[in-house]
């Protein structure tokens, strides 16, 4: 069941500093003590501490369209660790709602763009995890990418 309510409580828990991020390593199948690099997770907090997994807001968020406020926030997460450690690579999952929205879009763009002396060691995947509004994820990858390009695999 879609919920506006829930948007609401992710959009109150980023302005108060109650959304966080987990870091998964990410490890190699040959090679599994190899870590290439840690996928950030969103995680949230409420207002009585109960700690809520990405998986138990994230398709909410999708599903209504409303992820870009929160994937802002968790790539500025990201990129201020990698600021403070620079021995790390991060991963971070970016909506696809991101690219369908031309404001959107050049938010994530220029937040990239403002610290590109991280770009190296930032990878980035545009995920959908639901599939509602198809017609939206059709779109918003027929929109050219303007200065994205491909990079090279990871690892």
């Amino acid at each position: 069941m879609l919920d506006e309510a829930r948007v609401t409580a992710v959009d109150d828990a980023i302005v108060n500093g109650r959304i966080s991020m987990v870091v998964q390593n990410i490890t190699s199948t040959s090679l599994p003590q190899d870590v290439l690099y840690g996928e950030c997770c969103a995680c949230l907090f409420d207002t009585d501490g109960t700690f809520h997994r990405a998986s138990e807001f994230i398709p909410n968020l999708e599903a209504l369209g409303a992820t870009p406020f929160l994937d802002r926030h968790v790539l500025n997460l990201a990129s201020d660790q990698l600021d403070t450690n620079t021995a790390v690579n991060l991963g971070c999952n970016v909506s696809v709602d991101n690219m369908s929205d031309t404001d959107s879009w050049a938010s994530i763009y220029n937040q990239i763009a403002s610290r590109s002396h991280l770009a190296s060691r930032l990878k980035s995947a545009f995920c959908r995890t639901c599939s509602n509004n198809s017609n939206n994820v059709k779109r918003a990858f027929q929109r050219p990418c303007g200065k994205v390009r491909p990079i090279s695999p990871m690892w």
